[in-house]
Parts: structure tokens; sequence; C-alpha cells
């Protein structure tokens, strides 16, 4: 979206530059004199190790590229020969390999995520745990997003003299983080990625094979600082035939933020805007219908004083929605920590294979009848009473990160939820909505009086107008359909409110894996959802 705008202004400009035209006059601050300045062409500089740089030029008018050469040194690559059925099982071998017939230096596997870096963890603890003496100690350390960061950071660690390191990793050691140490990877060909289907509304989130640039990225990985090797549990001609590039997220995801913004911004036609990557046409009409049902467009699709509301918010539109139905509801104070949560819920609650069911129980405490949502909020109220009862500021983070520790809670993720919960009272602030007064407890800036607490309804209504296109009703045989994409759901295991036989729910997310499940869920009155009557009305 940002390349469709420069493309515009260059473009703009470039005629003011032949037409040898000024800027639109403009004002001084503090006087009433304006001024005109010659128009300049705009340079744009794109910098990337991982672009497709020839598209990149075709798009910018066949601009021309620049290629720095980076201080890499040369990796071997070895590819299989045949297909391998379990790949994690080859994986496993092959770092038994490593470990038996090659020099010191720490190996990277590229795995899908934490089911099966956990399993391949549990299956060379084996041999670690059998090593004769004469051989050097195995380290496995696992890395995926949920995992504590003080198991993150043995990631990072110097690896002992006489140790080798196995780092059992997702796509984030691929291109966002550099781990020193790595001389050998692991690359099984695989990640998972998530994809938007807009006619179901539903977020799949499945393993898939990697492209050749992201092939190319997981071997680069062996030669940060010294020759290194790459295997490849795929053959060379299963490597010719991966897509070269990753497919660009604008094509797998949801439109509808990327549209409420373009029509904020005075795009009149979004289906012929100067998209890099255009979406399809069905991905698009899907988010406008979507901003229809959540009020922030008028007939003709023109975005309206709602929209234009939201699109000031920096949340997905139905999160925006929910914030400004929370001030009419006066729980908006709850409702800026509930969307600080939600923006970190995948990295909050510590739930590795060894301590699963001892985190249930320690959690139980903080469930909530109505759902997820409440949940969320007793775990913050919870952390920040630990705060008020102390005796310092010293021992106040002494005790938190001890009660994270009980709790089985992710410090880090609590910390970035503060810090998010302060960049979004600013922002209320900045647009003049009074997030203090709207708490129905006279305006607490904690949840220590909240609805959480008494009285829910209030949060679940507010909820309700950003979610309403994301609400499952039970049918006569027990099933949950979504009223309006007809899509038939499950509530996910992991919710509080799996197998409680709840009549209406609303959902953060569904996801689709072996069934689709409805994720991060709490209870509606069926008697709210007559508010929402034109909305169904209209599907």
């Amino acid at each position: 979206m940002l390349l469709g705008f420069l493309k515009g202004i260059q473009k703009t400009r470039r005629h003011l530059v032949e037409q040898n035209s000024d800027f639109p006059p403009t004002k001084k601050k503090g006087s009433n004199t304006t001024t005109s300045t010659l128009a300049r062409p705009l340079k744009v500089i794109i910098m990337s190790a991982t672009i497709d740089a020839e598209r990149f030029s075709q798009f910018f008018d066949d601009a021309k590229i620049l290629y720095v050469k980076g201080r890499q040194h040369p990796v071997t690559v070895f590819s299989s020969q045949q297909p391998q059925e379990d790949y994690v099982e080859s994986a496993v071998k092959t770092s038994l390999q490593i470990h038996a017939k090659y020099p010191l230096g720490d190996v990277l596997i590229f795995l899908t995520g934490q089911d099966e870096i956990e399993n391949m963890q549990a299956q060379l603890q084996l041999y670690a745990d059998d090593l004769t003496p004469t051989m050097p100690k195995m380290m496995i350390c696992p890395l995926y997003a949920k995992l504590p960061p003080n198991q993150q950071q043995k990631v990072f660690q110097t690896t002992p003299p006489n140790h080798r390191k196995f780092i059992l990793s997702t796509n984030v050691a691929e291109t966002s983080i550099t781990i020193p140490g790595v001389s050998y990877v692991i690359d099984t060909g695989f990640a998972k990625i998530k994809r938007f289907h807009s006619m179901a509304g539903v977020e799949e989130l499945r393993a898939e094979a990697i492209s050749q640039s992201s092939a190319n990225q997981r071997t680069g990985r062996a030669g940060r600082e010294c020759p290194g090797k790459c295997f490849r549990l795929y053959s060379q001609d299963t490597y010719n035939s991966l897509a070269k590039i990753t497919e660009p997220e604008i094509k797998r995801c949801s439109l509808s933020f990327a549209i409420l913004h373009l029509l904020a911004t005075g795009v009149q036609d979004i289906f012929s805007f100067d998209f890099m990557d255009k979406p399809e046409l069905d991905d698009l009409k899907f988010a406008l219908v979507h901003l229809a049902l959540l009020g922030a467009l008028d007939s003709g699709s023109k975005i309206n004083a709602l929209g234009r509301q939201m699109a000031t918010l920096p949340l997905d539109p139905p999160l925006a929605r929910c914030l400004l139905a929370s001030f009419e509801q006066r729980c908006a104070s709850e409702m800026i920590d509930l969307i600080a949560l939600l923006e970190h819920s995948d990295t909050l609650l510590v739930n590795t294979i060894n301590t699963r069911e001892l985190a249930q129980e320690a959690r139980r405490k903080f469930i909530h009848r109505d759902g997820d949502h409440l949940l969320l909020l007793n775990i913050l109220k919870a952390y920040q009473t630990v705060a008020e009862n102390s005796q310092s500021q010293i021992t106040s983070k002494i005790e938190q990160k001890n009660w994270c520790k009980e709790n089985y809670i992710n410090p880090k993720a609590l910390s970035n939820v503060l810090e998010s919960r302060k960049q979004l009272r600013d922002r209320c602030k900045r647009l003049g909505l009074d997030w203090t007064q709207s708490s129905r407890e006279g305006g607490s800036e904690t949840i220590e009086t909240s609805a959480a607490e008494e009285d829910s309804a209030p949060i679940l209504c507010s909820l309700l107008a950003g979610l309403a296109t994301q609400l499952a009703i039970r049918q006569p045989d027990q099933s949950y359909i979504n009223p309006i994409t007809k899509v038939h759901v499950k509530i996910h295991p992991s919710s509080s409110l799996y197998s409680k036989g709840v009549e209406t729910f609303i959902y953060h997310e569904l996801v689709h894996t072996s069934s689709t499940y409805a994720r991060m869920c709490s209870v509606i009155k069926p008697v709210w959802i007559q508010d929402q009557t034109t909305l169904f009305n209209s599907a």
C-alpha cells in the first residue's frame, strides 16, 4: 500500500517538474504569508536483503538496481536424493550424523511449529543423555514465540567448550534474528503460513512448502561466521519446483485494515489503486462488505464519520469498533486493557510440553464464567494487584516476576501489554477520547474496580459491536454455526468455554487445522444480538 502511494507521489512530482511548477503555496507557522517551493523529483531508495529486486524495479518504472555484496562465507549444500516421508525423523537422523562426523559447530534446524520442535527435542534428548564420554555434549535449545524469554536467551549464549548446540527453530530464525556460532543448517523445506479465506472468514494456519528465496535465506544462516554446510531434506528437483519468492502477505491476509485506511486517505476507487501485488477481486469486495457491516461505510462504499474515527486508531477495524463502543458502554479502561492483552495473547501464556498440566492448574483461578476475554482481564488485574500490595518498587518487580513464574505467565509479554496499553491510552487522549472517565466505576486506571469483577455485560456488549460478524450460535444438533458466513465452528480445546455447551458466543479468530476452531471465545446473551438485526438482515 505504501509503495502504491509513493509511486503516485513520484508521478505527481515528475509532472510538476516537467511543467516547471511549484508545490501548492503553504503558510509558515505563526505567519500569514505564503511561500512557494519549486517542485523537485521524489527519490525513493528501497533496501532489503530478501526482496525480489527485479519486481520492485519494474513496479517503479524500471528503476536502477544496486547490489551490495555481504560478508558471506561459502556454504556447501547437500540435498536429499528422494522425498522424506517424515521430515522430523529425517532431521533427527541428520542431526546425529552431523554430531558424529563433523567438527564442532552449532546446528540450526528449521521446523514448522512448537509441536514439531517439542517432538524433536524429546527425541534428541534421549540420545544426548546416552552419549559416550568421548563424544561432545549435546545442548538442545528450542526457539519459538511462546517459549519463555529466559529459555529463548539460551539460544544466543556462547556454546561451552566440547559442546554442540542444536537449535530447533521456526522460521523466525530465517531473517528476523541472527544466531551466533551456527555452522550447520538442516532445512526441512516447510514453514507454517497463515492464509485468510475471505468468503468463510477463516484464517488457516498450515505447513506449506517454502519458496526458493526462503531456502536460500536458510542456507545463508550457515555461513555468517565461517564456511558452513546446509542439509536440505528435499531433492534438487523439489527445490527447482518451489515458487521463487514467498507469496506477499497482502495476498493471504484480511484486507479490512488496508482498505479502511485507503478510503480514509481519500482513495475513491480501491479497485484501481496501484498495488504492487494486487489482491484478488473477491478479497477486496469482502473487505468492503466487512467494513460496511461494522458501520464504517455508507451506501456506495463511502467512508463515514465512524469509519474515519476507526481509522485514527492503530487497530484492526473490529477492535477499533470495540474500543469506540466501549466509550458508550462506559468501560473504555477495561477495553483498552483487553485490546493490549489480545495483541500479545499468543505469547502471554507459557505452555510447554513439560509444564502444560501444571500451567492449566495454576491458571484455573483466573477463569471467568463468561469466557476467555474476561479471563485475560483477570490475569492482568492479579498481576497489578501484586505491585499494589508491594512495599517498594524494587520488591514489586521481584514479586511480579515470581508471580509470573508461579502462574506460568510470560513476564516479557506482560511488560509488552503494559507498553501497548500506554500507547493506546495516549492515542485516545490525543484524539480527545477521555478513557479515564469512561470506566464504569468512576474512572479508575486499574481493573481493581472494573466491570470484569462484577458485571461483564458492558465489556461483552462492546466486544459484540466489533465482533458481530464473528458470532456462533448453537444448533439443534449441538453444533455451532456462524449465521453470516454459514461456517460450522468448534470451540478450541484451549478455551475456558470448551465443553461448556453455551448457547451463543463471539470469538476473536477462527483457525482451521483438522477442523475450524474458534479461539478466544466469550458468552453472548441472545437478547443482545437484537441490536444487530440490521447487520444480520444485510448478510
